[in-house]
């Protein structure tokens, strides 16, 4: 099994582990990658908690990701964040 995470932030006892994807996904898709981010998240060490999260080109019901407590993140967000 791949353990590399693609991004990760630490940071006050807390982590953010993100994986990334340069595809488009629905919201299945999303959910089918958080759960094998979290085992790969086993690897940070010293972090009480850790944040999971998904950034794509685009994410197809990324509001109810969000409201589950994940982060996620796709162009759209990108470009209105540089505005």
């Amino acid at each position: 099994m791949e353990s590399e995470i693609d991004v990760v932030g630490l940071g006050g006892g807390r982590a953010l582990a993100v994986e990334v994807k340069c595809t488009e996904l629905n919201i299945r898709e999303a959910e089918r990658i958080l759960p094998r981010l979290d085992v790969k998240t086993e690897q940070i060490r010293g972090v009480e908690e850790c944040i999971l999260g998904v950034m794509a080109k685009k994410i197809d019901g990324k509001k109810r990701l969000r409201e589950e407590g994940f982060m996620a993140m796709d162009l759209e967000d990108m470009v209105m964040l540089r505005d």
